[in-house]
């Protein structure tokens, strides 16, 4: 069995995607999420339990769906705030060493070229450790914040995302690998003949190149991407190097890594060269006992109001107005995110769906040390690869509880590595 990849999920806001991070009493009393230290100590964490990377989700507005406004998630803290992933990553490239670095930066609203060129300069400041996590976004109220009535369709999305992406390569390909020179005795900084212009025109975009960036340490930064669509997954198939998916069972989670696998056979793709990694919240004590009291606690701040807001946020359904002890139908149309239907059963009622967002969304893994390593290890056998994505309920001790108790077992094991040896994000990646 191959050893696992492991990632930690932040966002630069009071939560760590579900609104309870900041209300649990766990959470360190006083901790400023809009200031550097709390992020600056969960890389250290992350680092210290020899983490592919640390990775930052983001959104470009807040949502209105649930109730028709803005109070909801205001209220709760819910992406509002949201701060800037990219600048807490440059932040982040200053204080670390080793460990990998995402942020989430739209194809539906940053321009390709300047996209190109802060995500290229950070792989320089970074030494190669920086990672763009592919989204086109989804809601009309992000779509409106840059002079948009409402959000492209979910096909013209992904059209869009992948021409962006192409574009992007020939803009960081535009410098030769050797075209600097620095030959100071016949004052040539580098080969003009080695810097192109690119000519690059789509049916989106158009850009004239070269990038004014020199190639980075890892010829471009490592992609991730996180759609579950059929759309998403063929993106994420073709380009990425780091696969994320929310699903709920060990089931699902196989069909799923099948299927990318087997696109990336499609595209021309080695399966290997994309590590597709599930979240999990690991809830760790020092008995079981003292796991599932953790659990209840996290449990018993997901209220229904926070379950219908993050669902309608991510669907683009109002499901305020809808009965909470009615199925959540499997049928309901929607440019949101669709892969959010694909958690729940046919018989769940909007009720369940609400109190499992609320509380996690991810799998939760509960017990001691052992138990979750094992069930890490057996969930990892049984879907075949690559790792987990870990989302932590409290911080930034769960994260630590985890690094502490649990990583420790599995590098006895030989299923996570003891130390870096590559110096690259993508060396991590394609180290096993």
């Amino acid at each position: 069995m191959k050893k696992i990849h492991f990632a930690s999920f932040v966002q630069h806001s009071p939560n760590n995607q579900y609104p309870i991070v900041w209300r649990h009493p766990r959470t360190r009393r006083g901790f400023e999420w809009n200031r550097p230290e709390i992020f600056e100590e969960i890389a250290a964490i992350s680092e210290r339990g020899k983490f592919d990377m640390m990775f930052a989700a983001d959104t470009l507005g807040i949502g209105t769906t649930h109730g028709g406004s803005i109070a909801s998630s205001v209220k709760n803290g819910f992406i509002g705030p949201i701060h800037d992933s990219f600048t807490l990553m440059a932040l982040l490239a200053g204080k670390t060493k080793h460990i990998g670095l995402g942020a989430t930066m739209s194809t539906s609203f940053y321009p390709p070229y300047l996209l190109a060129r802060m995500t290229a300069t950070l792989d320089h400041l970074s030494r190669g450790r920086f990672a763009w996590n592919v989204v086109t976004s989804s809601s009309d109220a992000e779509a409106q914040n840059f002079g948009l009535d409402k959000m492209y369709s979910h096909a013209e999305r992904y059209e869009r995302a992948d021409e962006f992406l192409e574009l992007c390569y020939q803009l960081w390909e535009s410098w030769e690998e050797d075209a600097v020179l620095e030959d100071r005795e016949n004052g040539i900084f580098a080969d003009p003949s080695k810097v192109k212009h690119i000519n690059f025109s789509g049916k989106y975009f158009k850009s004239k190149g070269p990038l004014n960036v020199t190639r980075s340490p890892q010829g471009r930064p490592a992609i991730i991407q996180a759609g579950s669509s059929d759309s998403g997954k063929d993106l994420a198939a073709k380009h990425a190097e780091v696969i994320f998916a929310l699903l709920p069972n060990i089931d699902t989670m196989k069909a799923f890594y099948d299927d990318v696998k087997g696109r990336m056979i499609k595209f021309g793709r080695n399966p290997d060269d994309a590590k597709i990694l599930f979240g999990v919240q690991p809830i760790v004590g020092e008995t079981e006992e003292i796991a599932h009291i953790k659990r209840q606690i996290v449990a018993s701040y997901g209220t229904a109001e926070i379950g219908l807001m993050i669902l309608s946020t991510g669907l683009g359904i109002d499901f305020s107005k809808f009965d909470l002890d009615q199925p959540l139908s499997q049928d309901l149309q929607t440019e949101g995110l669709t892969s959010t239907l694909k958690m729940f059963n046919k018989s769940d009622t909007l009720r369940d769906a609400a109190k499992h967002m609320a509380s996690t969304g991810a799998l939760s893994m509960v017990g001691t040390g052992e138990q979750v390593a094992e069930e890490m290890e057996t969930a990892m056998r049984e879907i075949g690869g690559d790792g987990f994505m870990i989302q932590s309920a409290f911080w930034p001790s769960a994260l630590t509880e985890f690094v502490e108790m649990v990583i420790p077992i599995l590098q006895d094991k030989g299923l996570h590595r003891k130390e870096y040896t590559g110096k690259t994000l993508k060396d991590h990646i394609l180290e096993y």
